[in-house]
């Protein structure tokens, strides 16, 4: 391995190879190095959340000691082939091929180790490990051989555990690595389909269906066969239940049809008692013939996007009069309320993409318009408002990203295309960062947004290059290519995952 910095040395006496100590020991060891200097030997992602959230992709529990910086990625170069993983510290030079991985995703982090699904020539989609550097980037466990692949998912950890769910022979289980091979174990239950897995208190939380039944319920375990229990039987035939689990100070929400009153919202303290409904929000009749419904079940309000900020769990719902628009929770019924009305009457502003940034809750929604805007909340009807009517993106959610002193996303004026925008929640500070593909009707369409190492990384197409890995300190003249990985074609960088 080449460090950084140094150039090959022909030592031909003595005195020349005592210099080259003394420049490696100010280089450091590893002990006392630079953590964040990058292996650069190799041959020639995350997430974020968007909120991470939904399904994100990625996770990070820290540790306590941190041996590298690198920002991990799926890419394309002709002469890897497939997507396969790929490790940057900034620099052209510093952005190399890690190992043989096929279509990196899913990246976790516990402590100095990532782990993230990929496959290979010998395997299907199964669960990888890396600690950032080539020779540390390996297989942890072929699952279900035979190139099929596990296809692991809904990566969490509790401590130095990894929890995720696998499959193997047409079923899908819960499974506990410790990060090696004979440490990957399946954890054996009366459940099936284990999914949403959510830690909460030290433990493991997730929606599965008991036995052979039909039907999702709230399942909790600490890891142990023995110690894998059912919370709350919502004796509903239907495997759309107990969704979109969310853990906010001590409490565990999610959405739930008990059969009765529709998909409302839950919450949980791991207990069946503790494991109740926090508010009727729709108590509209059902509509038409439901077989598997009573005669008084009502439509639910069908919460989602759940997003704990501030103590306060918000999310969009339709109480049957309005249509889908911004709420918020504390966990109590009275507690339980629609922040605005954003497009009135029976349309649906649809908030989306909700961040956190600067003391507020950002945020795209539709009104009057079918073109999105970029909104801002406190929390209250009066203090929440629309910074700009500034398209952003078609989905208006695509990698909403807060760094430094702005939130960054994809947006068009009309003129330019989707190009890179900030805000610092003022309609005079929301700008073009730069049109990256300055093009007549083009679009650089900045994807994947992910801050690392103070800079904000992303994927993007300015009409020479292709789409490759570009950096932005926020400034248009700090907005630029890293490298160029695939000559005459995209490398398509995706599944960012900021290693640091």
């Amino acid at each position: 391995m080449m460090m950084s910095g140094l150039v090959p040395i022909r030592m031909s006496n003595t005195i020349a190879l005592l210099a080259l100590a003394v420049m490696l020991a100010a280089c450091g060891d590893s002990d006392g190095g630079d953590p964040r200097e990058p292996d650069t030997g190799g041959n020639a992602n995350t997430g974020t959340n968007e909120g991470g959230g939904e399904d994100s992709g990625v996770g990070d529990t820290g540790g306590e000691a941190d041996r590298m910086s690198v920002l991990l990625f799926s890419a394309y170069d002709p002469q890897s082939g497939p997507e396969s993983l790929w490790g940057s510290d900034g620099t052209a030079e510093g952005t190399r091929r890690l190992a043989d991985a096929r279509s990196p995703d899913n990246f976790y982090r516990i402590g100095d180790t990532v782990f993230f699904t990929a496959s290979s020539d010998e395997t299907g989609p199964e669960l990888w490990k890396t600690d950032g550097t080539e020779e540390g980037t390996e297989l942890v466990k072929d699952i279900n051989p035979g190139g099929f692949g596990s296809a692991p998912s809904d990566l969490q950890g509790v401590g130095d555990t990894l929890y995720f769910r696998a499959r193997v022979a047409g079923l899908t289980g819960l499974w506990r690595s410790d990060g090696t091979e004979a440490g990957t174990e399946q954890i054996t239950g009366d459940f099936n389909a284990p999914a949403f897995l959510t830690v909460l208190d030290g433990l493991l939380y997730f929606s599965a269906s008991t036995g052979n039944t039909v039907g999702r319920q709230l399942w909790r375990s600490d890891g142990t066969a023995q110690g894998s229990d059912i919370v709350k039987d919502f004796e509903l035939a239907s495997n759309g239940n107990v969704e979109l689990l969310t853990a906010l100070d001590g409490t565990l929400y999610f959405r739930a049809d008990d059969g009765t009153s529709g998909s409302e919202l839950w919450r949980s303290d791991g207990t069946e008692s503790g494991t109740y409904m926090v508010r009727d929000i729709n108590p509209e009749a059902l509509e038409g013939f439901n077989p598997d419904k009573p005669e008084n079940a009502t439509q639910g309000s069908s919460p989602s996007n759940l997003t704990a900020f501030g103590g306060v769990l918000y999310f969009t719902a339709s109480n049957g009069t309005q249509a889908y628009e911004l709420w918020r929770s504390d966990g109590t019924e009275g507690g339980t309320y629609m922040v605005k009305d954003i497009d009135p009457g029976a349309d649906s502003s649809s908030p989306r993409g909700l961040t956190a940034f600067d003391g507020a809750l950002y945020f795209v929604a539709n009104k009057e318009t079918d073109n999105p805007g970029l909104w801002r909340s406190d929390g209250t009807e009066s203090g929440t408002e629309l910074v700009t009517d500034t398209s952003p993106s078609p989905r208006g959610t695509d990698y909403m990203t807060a760094f430094d002193d702005a939130i960054y996303y994809k947006a068009n004026d009309g003129t330019n295309g989707f190009e890179l925008w900030r805000s610092d929640g003022s309609e005079g500070g929301t700008l073009m960062v730069k049109d990256i593909n300055p093009a007549v009707g083009a679009n650089s369409s900045p994807e994947n947004l992910t801050v690392f190492d103070g800079a904000l990384y992303f994927s993007a197409d300015d009409g020479v290059y292709g789409r490759e890995l570009w950096r932005s300190d926020g400034t248009e003249e700090g907005t630029e290519l890293v490298k160029d990985i695939c000559d005459a074609c995209d490398a398509s960088p995706r599944s960012f995952f900021a290693f640091q």
